[in-house]
Order: C-alpha cells, then sequence, then structure tokens
C-alpha cells in the first residue's frame, strides 16, 4: 500500500511540474491511500483529534492569508487563484486525515520553504521558467521522500503521535 502511495504522490508531482495542475482524481486516491491506514491504525479519537488539528492549523492559516491579502488590496480578496492554487487546497486537504498533528505541522512548515527554497533557485539559474510555485507537487514530492523513510524505518509511522490527544483533553 506505501508503494502505490509514492506512486501516486510522484504522480501529483509530475502532473503539477509538467501541466502545473494535477487531475482531480489524484486528490481522493491520495486521501485514501492516506486516510485509510490512519483512520484504521488508531483509535477513532486519537485520528479525529488529529484531523481537527491539522484542519484548525490550515484553517488559521487560511484565515490569515485572506486577511493580508485583502489588507494588501484594501479590498476582500480572494487569494485562490491569485496566491495558491486550488490543486494546492486540494492535496492539503487530501493529506490531513493522514498525517498525525506531530507530523503534519513540521511537514508542513518544513515543506513550505522547502517549496520556496527549490523555486527561488530554480527562477535564478533558469529565469525563463513559470513564476508560479508548484505547491501540490513539491510537496508531494517531499512527503513521498518521507513515506519512504518511515518505510526504511527512518522515521516512525506518519499517522501516529500524541500531541493533539494532548491538546484536546490536557
Amino acid at each position: 500500500m506505501k508503494g502505490l502511495t509514492v506512486v501516486v504522490l510522484l504522480l501529483v508531482c509530475w502532473e503539477d511540474l509538467r501541466h502545473r495542475a494535477v487531475h482531480w482524481s489524484l486528490f481522493p486516491l491520495t486521501g485514501l491511500l492516506f486516510g485509510a491506514p490512519a483512520y484504521l491504525g488508531r483509535s477513532h479519537a486519537a485520528w479525529l483529534a488529529d484531523l481537527g488539528m491539522n484542519a484548525l492549523f490550515l484553517l488559521v492559516q487560511a484565515v490569515a492569508l485572506v486577511a493580508w491579502t485583502s489588507l494588501r488590496y484594501g479590498r476582500w480578496t480572494d487569494p485562490i487563484g491569485r496566491m495558491i492554487g486550488m490543486g494546492d487546497v486540494l492535496f492539503l486537504a487530501a493529506i490531513v486525515p493522514g498525517l498525525s498533528f506531530d507530523h503534519f505541522a513540521p511537514y508542513y512548515v518544513s515543506g513550505l520553504v522547502l517549496c520556496l527554497v527549490l523555486h527561488l533557485t530554480v527562477l535564478r539559474h533558469w529565469p525563463g521558467q513559470p513564476r508560479t510555485v508548484p505547491t501540490a507537487g513539491l510537496l508531494a514530492a517531499y512527503l513521498a521522500c518521507w513515506v519512504v523513510m518511515e518505510q526504511l524505518g527512518r522515521m516512525p509511522p506518519l499517522h501516529q503521535g500524541e500531541q493533539a490527544m494532548v491538546f484536546w483533553h490536557g
């Protein structure tokens, strides 16, 4: 199952890098491949706690992005399409159910930093490249590396963690 997960993540990466768009069918498949092991491998309370924390983490960022763009342009602004693509949103929604908050937050933050560094490096060395950042594709490739490291025993299972349960239950 993890091998198929890596293949699907690499397909997301390929589609986003090549076309700057990802076929819609890859998002539910990614969600199923990540969400099913997490849902079946943990207590429902722990899974729901992680799902809630991951969603809350993204919601806070979305509200901050909308507030920032609205202040910047002096009117209510929807950043989807201008600053973040729908594919990026759908990819993040697909992986939220499958990662514990212990892994999601560090993955997301380090992944965004890596995306920006890689994209700026590409723009510097190949200035003719599109200026849009293929965030979903780069995050998918990065997550594929995490899945491989998990399978090699270099990191604990990505769907296990206790920080969300501690947060909700003290």
